[in-house]
């Protein structure tokens, strides 16, 4: 696929916390524009926000693969994953703006589908009910199984083996 090229995933370490926190910021700019706030104040918004949610990833799902998206040792994204009994569950994908519409979520997420169906697990997620990679996600085979105010809750089975 274009742009999948020098894909790899690497453990997120303590020196990403910049180059994450600017990915958070482009990925969540666009929502908070409209508040009309002075850039500093935003910026001021934004980093706090991205700090409570990366406790709260943390406190939430321990043990989880915490992943820096890498093209050609670039950060492009992060990949965060949670194995919990017999399903996984994908708690953040992000990709950076300039680096969408690429195949990048659409190769991590089928690998971690060949993974899971190898372990004959599912794979959960929920995602924002306006977000567009709801698409995405019900063209990779997830459904719906639980709609609510502003989210949506998706699985994704792997099929018997028809052997």
């Amino acid at each position: 696929m274009e742009g999948v090229a020098g894909l790899r995933l690497r453990p997120q370490a303590s020196g990403d916390q910049p180059v994450l926190l600017q990915l958070f910021a482009q990925s969540r700019a666009a929502e908070f524009a409209a508040l009309g706030w002075p850039p500093q104040q935003l910026e001021s918004f934004l980093y706090a926000q991205f700090k409570a949610q990366s406790l709260d990833y943390a406190r939430r799902f321990p043990g989880a693969r915490f992943d820096v998206i890498e093209i050609r040792a670039q950060t492009v994204g992060r990949f965060y994953v949670a194995k919990r009994d017999n399903a996984y569950v994908i708690i953040d994908i992000t990709v950076a703006p300039a680096w969408r519409d690429r195949g990048i979520a659409t190769r991590l997420i089928s690998d971690l589908q060949h993974e899971a169906d190898g372990h004959g697990s599912e794979i959960g997620l929920h995602v924002g009910a306006d977000n567009p990679a709801r698409r995405l996600y019900a063209r990779l085979g997830f459904s719906i199984i639980a709609a609510h105010d502003l989210e949506v809750e998706m699985r994704w089975i792997p099929l018997p083996d028809a052997g």
